[in-house]
């Protein structure tokens, strides 16, 4: 009679095997019955260039009109530049990624003194690590450094970052992570709080919830391989940008949908921007 190719006793050992690898899947957030092996991990640099510039330009033209549309004054004296709100959202970000890393930050998550615009703030509960158990996709999250110290460098000399956003009036180039940068930080929120009188939404500290969004880390993550030089971008991925750049552009105002960088969906930026009281 032919035998079995395992024996009973073979078979129980192999469920042992495979119930020692479900509970280390388990205990990794894998999710049960998988490979933990399998899991790729894939880091996302996020680059304030890409996220905030655009929108520090829309939201300064949208503030200047909101403030002579309720004062009748043609030229607000408006006490920070399109410059200084760039540098405070480039640190906002920065500091979002120490917070999901877990490493210390320039002020608690938890201070409400801290402000940012409703649609930054939305965009900022976005960035975090993603773990997708049934892709086995790990995101890690990573700061462009090298932006915050041009940002710091064009500060300390007064001199423009570009001809579109002109000289800082509040940044000074202070040290990265230094005392006279967390105070910048609290001039720039006590100037977004006084202008919600005239219609400016804002959200306080931190978002708490340090898990970011799959789609939104994605879109960050082939951005930065399209818009720089790498070897293993293949050519027809730039059909796939035009794709994420349409999907962007149909999702941005729903605020339940993730969405990518300002530059597809510049247009649309008008409509976020524009202040409570003048909409």
């Amino acid at each position: 009679m032919k035998q079995p190719f395992r024996k009973g006793s073979d078979n129980a050992l192999d469920q042992n095997e495979l119930n020692a690898l479900t509970n280390s899947a388990k205990l990794k957030g894998i999710g049960s019955q998988s490979d933990p092996t399998a899991l790729s991990e894939i880091d996302v640099k996020i680059e304030p260039s890409s996220l905030c510039r655009y929108y520090a330009e829309e939201l300064f033209d949208s503030i200047e009109f909101g403030i002579s549309y309720r004062t009748g004054s043609t030229n607000p004296n408006i006490a920070f530049s399109i410059a200084d709100l760039y540098a405070y959202f480039a640190i906002l970000i920065r500091e979002r990624v120490h917070q999901v890393k877990k490493e210390r930050t320039l002020f608690s998550p938890r201070d409400l003194d801290v402000k940012s615009p409703h649609f930054f703030y939305l965009m900022l509960a976005n960035i975090g690590e993603v773990i997708d158990e049934r892709r086995h996709l790990w995101l890690r999250i990573t700061f462009a450094d090298d932006e915050m110290k041009l940002i710091a460098s064009h500060g300390k000399a007064k001199t423009e970052i570009s001809k579109e956003m002109g000289p800082f009036k509040l940044y000074g180039g202070q040290a990265l992570g230094s005392e006279e940068e967390k105070l910048f930080v609290y001039d720039m929120s006590k100037q977004l709080r006084l202008l919600e009188r005239y219609g400016l939404v804002n959200g306080s500290a931190l978002p708490r919830d340090t898990e970011g969004t799959l789609d939104f880390m994605l879109f960050s993550w082939i951005e930065g391989r399209l818009m720089h030089s790498d070897a293993e971008v293949e050519p027809a991925l730039s059909v796939l940008a035009s794709l994420l750049s349409l999907s962007r552009a149909n999702t941005l105002l729903n605020p339940y949908i993730p969405y990518g960088g300002e530059a597809a969906y510049r247009a649309l930026l008008k409509d976020v921007t524009v202040l409570r009281n003048v909409s």
